[in-house]
């Protein structure tokens, strides 16, 4: 398949020190936005159905409406 015996990706340990940390950065950004968009999500929907905490009913309440 390959002729020239090149491997058609690059590994972690091929790769150069400013490559990892830029590759570490962005995982980390990415994980930071994660956690983010969860406790938005958490303090944002928590407690409408009446209840302490975060429960499907809350999320179905803030996006759909209460059928009360």
């Amino acid at each position: 398949m390959f002729k020239d015996r090149r491997r058609p990706y690059t590994r972690l340990r091929d790769i150069s020190v400013s490559e990892r940390i830029l590759n570490t950065v962005f995982l980390l950004m990415i994980g930071l936005g994660y956690l983010m968009a969860l406790a938005d999500i958490y303090y944002t929907h928590q407690g409408l159905d009446g209840k302490a905490g975060l429960s499907v009913k809350d999320v179905v309440i803030s996006y759909h409406g209460s059928s009360n």
